[in-house]
């Protein structure tokens, strides 16, 4: 009895303590989901913290255009291959919303990871001339941050400024060894960077529907609180591209029209989840809910 006493007396004694205190510890432990955060100097509203370590319009550049690879690149690899069809299918199970860091998880067999990483391989090799066939313009552009030196958060320090210098022979990043496989580091780097840093998820408003030559409609939140933005048109080509397949991509507004009356609409957003994930992205993007956009 006196030993249960006395453990009751302990409980309460911290419970009183952390009604005292005014402290709250603004970064959460996070080392189970694998997230590394940097403070900020930035004063924040709704949010413990914010993940723009460099608080600059590049930065944000830099984001969204890999929030749009993102988007871009799963409805290219839908649209190419049925085994990535089924095993996205498997990922997504009855909801609606995948993680990225689920979706492209490479622990077990993963078809969809496969040929996702390979699609963007060949956009990275065709535009560093490691060997593949140019892929034509038309989709978004790549996730880099030029002008602050290192590359910006999503290549880490590869492709920014490297393609010019790949290009002109200056050996890439094994210094005059294969560009091939700097295209394979390079597209590592990107899903690393989507996948453990970005935190980002996939949502599909209405099931997606492959029959019968439908096209899809990728597009990436537009980080603020418009009701549309411009996202692409993935659709059936009758010749053969210059990368091998048979479809071709077009820019092409979407909105609630696209989603109630074409269907097939892939969006990309970020997760605004600072207590459990440590991702706070409201507090600097100034969105009130990423889950509003073409919400269905």
């Amino acid at each position: 009895m006196k030993r249960k006493f006395f453990t009751i007396l302990m409980i309460s004694g911290l419970v009183f303590i952390g009604c005292e205190t005014d402290q709250i510890d603004p970064l959460p432990q996070t080392e189970s989901v694998g997230k590394q955060l940097e403070v900020v100097d930035t004063e924040v509203t709704d949010s413990p913290m914010v993940v723009n370590p460099k608080n600059d319009d590049e930065w944000t550049a830099a984001f969204a255009n890999a929030n749009e690879w993102f988007a871009y690149y799963t409805a290219k690899t839908l649209m190419v291959d049925v085994p990535s069809r089924f095993a996205f299918g498997t990922k997504l199970g009855n909801g609606n919303t995948v993680s990225a860091s689920h979706l492209l998880d490479d622990s077990t067999p993963n078809a969809f990871r496969d040929m996702f990483r390979f699609m963007v391989w060949q956009k990275v090799c065709s535009d560093i001339d490691c060997g593949r066939p140019e892929i034509p313009g038309g989709g978004p552009p790549p996730p880099t941050n030029p002008g602050d030196g290192d590359g910006g958060p999503v290549m880490g320090g590869i492709l920014d400024g490297t393609v010019t210098s790949m290009k002109s022979g200056g050996g890439g990043l094994s210094g005059g060894g294969s560009l091939y496989m700097d295209a394979w580091q390079i597209t590592d780097n990107f899903i690393d960077y989507i996948t453990n840093t970005a935190c980002l998820e996939l949502y599909i408003p209405v099931t997606l529907d492959y029959t019968g030559g439908q096209s899809l409609y990728p597009v990436a939140h537009p980080l603020n609180d418009n009701a549309s933005n411009t996202g692409f048109k993935y659709y059936p080509s009758p010749v053969p591209q210059p990368d091998g397949t048979q479809i071709e991509s077009v820019a092409h507004p979407i909105n609630m029209f696209t989603v109630t009356n074409l269907g097939n609409v892939i969006v990309s957003r970020p997760v605004d989840d600072p207590w459990t994930s440590g991702c706070g992205y409201s507090a600097f993007f100034g969105v009130s809910d990423f889950t509003l956009f073409l919400d269905f």
